[in-house]
């Protein structure tokens, strides 16, 4: 089974991270823009919780081998697949 589940939820929280760094933090726990990175650090981690719902309830408990698992060609010419 191919599906993009795992790497979307290993990459959304590091863009997420990469967002709030970009934000910037002003110093000031109570400003706008501390209120701006709780916003979207609840959002993406929300969204990373819902994301990992369908991995959860399409998890089958008979199957004795791996799940969801990706396996892409990254850099042929030296043998390195994402995996």
């Amino acid at each position: 089974m191919t599906s993009h589940f795992l790497s979307t939820l290993i990459f959304l929280p590091i863009l997420g991270g990469i967002a709030l760094l970009l934000i910037g933090d002003d110093g000031d726990a109570s400003s706008a823009r501390a209120g701006i990175m709780r916003w979207v650090a609840l959002g993406v981690t929300g969204a990373v919780f819902l994301l990992s719902i369908p991995l959860y309830t399409q998890f089958d408990s008979q199957v004795v081998g791996m799940q969801f698992v990706e396996r892409y060609t990254w850099i042929e010419t030296i043998g390195v697949d994402y995996y």
